[in-house]
């Protein structure tokens, strides 16, 4: 060991020491612990990192030496998560916040280095600037610095650089739609993507989450070129690859089958994704000349920027490489890149089929695979990313006979292929055919509901309101169902997309529990149903007075004749008209089934449970006598991932033995977060055509999810006033039926006064729900 390594280890040793003592003087456990930190930090990530953090630390204990203990435990695993040549920065960061806002360090520690890759270098002090978050409490501020609130959200996402894909989503979508035809999810990515990053399958298109390759304005088009791409994979065929056997059926899509047999797959599914940036390049400009000349403007730009086209690492990269500069504009330089981009020039030009991009595949892999010296045993070395199609389904893989089978039948006939000219095919084969024609579009378009539920991506849209009007349904994601806002009582905010409602059919049940309820209360539902029936209008009224109708109304005839007679001024309208009188109503009964409605009720030797059921049964059949569209819903779940929605009916079906066994089949669950599933549950009637909407819960007491550590007391409750008020504000009137007997200790504060019925006896459910139901439903 040299004299200037033992000056370097002595010099450490000192400042260990130093930091020691210092951290001793306020606490002497905290003098061993600030040792133990240091030592790890140094010998994890080095002693540059270490003295960097233990400085920190001693400053800490000099200015705010309350804050010691706690950044103690948090900034060492901060530091390791933020990368290498931005740890000053996040100390930097931190330091600031001492002077300004130490309340918030520890919590800042814990949610900067998530942000870091997010956030452009030096961006960090500059957007804890704009937070001024000594205006804030501990717990909004957390929410703040975590992007989990709506402000903090947007305040994140406008520091960031570039474009985000929430400013252009809403444009995207319905680009998407318009171009495939049909529904098709367009989602973000996770983390911070290049123009060429973007993915998809036939049923979802990926993009990038952020794009920054300009930081200006122009990264807007780069998402729209980027997303015209991507859905030109979809409506251009991509997945529509037929290798002509009809015996090749399996778990994976045909072009998927094909990558498998070659002889070095990952090769030719690079190779493959190449080549159909130029095919479906040559589609836009044939279908979209105005897109494609934006396209050819902004490559132009793009081929400016440093680093967007990677130096190639081996020679087959440098094939490749040199075919995506030329989807850009940039001549081709080795030989190979140069003789396979004549030939895609020539072979793709126009409007060509998918087919034609594996025939170029399985032509010129070979001259690649010769580039190498020998084959790779695994891993691709590759800076493209190659494309894959997912593994299908067997609902799928039975699509995929059938398509093949209508495919070749049409081969046969001479008949474009296309997808959209096989849906004009079938329709103008009409009922001859002898599968229906909703049946083969199902196949057709391969797209199944997401994997978790029954959520229904045609209605991903954002529900117009208050500024702080959560977005119902707002983004659907790969692990199923719809994501919600929360309100936090606790930060003054909405927590973005932070609950996960995922739909369920009802497993099991009969129709014998409806039949029990109807032979128990069968006077109590008679006397409901005939209150109800008074309800209903008239079918027709006769208006009077009118300047034309369909007959002639006799009092104002006389009465005119008279006037006329003494000289006065006659009436003009004389007619009277039919009216036909109709009601239009729309009512969502939401039932609890919480595992505390498995507990006794107050009475009668029933569960609480059953009692809820018993007025659902009694609600449904007055409903149907009345003639109102009405769905039936229960929910429950646990923590804010899982809260599950089941449907035992909706509002387009009819009260039939199949509703009545799912009715039967509800039984009690975990945890109720009455918020997520109000929203949920108002969202479905948001969709229903009526000019009066109604949401009627059942419940046994207040909200509570022991899933999380919040949901409860005044959380769940402020949570739950809002999502009535969210509704409210778009025409939904709400009341709950509650058996608890202390329900009008909170339901006043969360429903409104007068707005819930507390029952002991569902025989009361016919003295009390007309007047309410009267109220809310004309």
């Amino acid at each position: 060991m040299t004299s200037s390594d033992w000056r370097s280890r002595l010099e450490r040793a000192r400042w260990m020491l130093r930091g020691a003592a210092d951290c001793a003087s306020v606490d002497p456990r905290l003098g061993a612990d600030w040792t133990l930190r240091v030592r790890s930090m140094a010998r994890a990530l080095g002693w540059e990192t270490a003295i960097l953090a233990g400085d920190f630390l001693r400053q800490i204990r000099q200015q705010e030496p309350s804050l010691l203990p706690g950044l103690l435990k948090t900034l060492p695993e901060a530091v390791a998560r933020t990368p290498e040549g931005r740890r000053w920065e996040l100390v930097e960061a931190l330091q600031q916040l001492v002077e300004s806002a130490p309340e918030h360090v520890e919590s800042a520690a814990r949610h900067l280095p998530g942000h870091m890759n997010r956030l452009a270098e030096g961006g960090v002090e500059e957007w804890l600037s704009a937070l001024e978050l000594g205006r804030y409490s501990i717990e909004s501020g957390d929410a703040l610095l975590a992007g989990e609130s709506v402000e903090g959200r947007q305040n994140l996402e406008s520091a960031m650089p570039g474009t985000g894909f929430s400013e252009v989503a809403p444009y995207l979508q319905h680009y998407a739609n318009a171009h495939c035809g049909r529904f098709v999810t367009v989602e973000p990515a996770t983390g911070l993507e290049g123009v060429f990053d973007y993915g998809g399958n036939p049923h979802s298109i990926s993009l990038p989450s952020r794009l920054k390759d300009f930081g200006d304005e122009r990264d807007i088009l780069s998402f729209r070129i980027v997303a015209a791409m991507a859905i030109g994979a979809v409506e251009f065929g991509r997945y529509d690859f037929d290798s002509g056997d009809p015996a090749q059926v399996s778990e994976v899509s045909e072009l998927e089958h094909y990558f498998e047999h070659q002889t070095m797959p990952w090769l030719a599914r690079s190779l493959f994704e190449e080549l159909e940036r130029l095919r479906i390049r040559n589609w836009i400009r044939v279908r979209y000349p105005g897109l494609e000349r934006d396209r050819e403007v902004w490559a132009e730009a793009l081929l400016g920027v440093d680093g967007v086209l990677p130096e190639a690492e081996n020679p087959v990269d440098e094939v490749l490489i040199q075919v995506r500069g030329a989807w850009l504009g940039r001549a081709a330089q080795v030989p190979l890149a140069i003789e396979l981009v004549e030939r895609a020039t020539e072979r793709l030009d126009g409007e060509v089929f998918v087919e034609e991009t594996v025939s170029l595949v399985t032509e010129f892999l070979p001259k690649l695979l010769s580039l190498l010296p020998e084959a790779p045993a695994g891993g691709t070395g590759m800076r493209v990313n190659p494309m894959s199609v997912p593994a299908m389904s067997e609902d799928q893989q039975d699509r995929e006979r059938r398509l093949r089978g209508l495919r070749n039948s049409m081969r046969e006939e001479g008949i474009d292929q296309r997808l959209e000219v096989i849906r004009a095919a079938i329709e103008s084969r009409g009922q001859s055919n002898q599968e229906s024609h909703a049946e083969i579009l199902g196949f057709l378009e391969r797209n199944p509901p997401p994997d978790g539920g029954l959520v229904d991506p045609s209605r991903h849209s954002v529900v117009p309101g208050s500024e702080a009007l959560v977005q119902m349904g707002q983004e659907l994601r790969p692990e199923g169902g719809v994501l919600y806002s929360e309100w936090g009582e606790d930060i003054s905010d909405y927590r973005a997309n932070w609950v996960r409602v995922r739909e369920f059919p009802i497993e099991g049940g009969d129709a014998t529990f409806f039949s029990r309820v109807r032979a128990e209360h069968g006077p109590h539902i008679d006397s409901l149903r005939r209150s109800f029936e008074s309800l209903r209008p008239d079918n027709f009224r006769r208006v009077p007075k009118e300047a034309h109708g369909d007959e002639l109304d006799l009092e104002q005839v006389i009465a005119a004749q008279i006037e006329r007679k003494m000289g006065g001024v006659v009436p003009d309208r004389l007619y009277s008209r039919t009216h036909r009188k109709e009601r239009s109503v729309a009512v969502a009964l939401l039932m609890d089934l919480s595992s505390s409605t498995n507990e006794p009720a107050r009475f009668g030797g029933k569960r609480i449970i059953d009692v809820e059921k018993e007025a659902l049964v009694i609600a449904a059949e007055a409903l149907d006598a009345l003639g109102d569209r009405f769905a039936l819903y229960g929910y429950s779940g646990f923590s804010r991932e899982e809260v599950s929605f089941f449907v035992a009916k909706e509002f387009s079906d009819q009260l039939n033995d199949r509703v009545r066994a799912q009715v039967g089949g509800l039984s009690f669950k975990m945890e109720n977060r009455d918020g997520a599933a109000i929203r949920h549950a108002g969202y479905k009637l948001l969709q229903e055509p009526a000019r009066s909407r109604v949401l009627m819960l059942l419940s046994d007491g207040k909200p509570l999810d022991c899933g999380g550590p919040k949901y409860k007391e005044t959380y769940a409750q402020e949570d739950t006033r809002m999502a009535l008020t969210e509704l409210r504000q778009q025409g939904i009137r709400s009341f709950c039926i509650t058996v608890d007997p202390r329900g009008g200790e909170y339901l006043a504060d969360v429903y409104g006064e007068g707005n819930y019925i507390v029952v002991d006896d569902v025989s009361r459910l016919p003295k009390l729900l007309p007047k309410f139901y009267r109220r809310v439903a004309t």
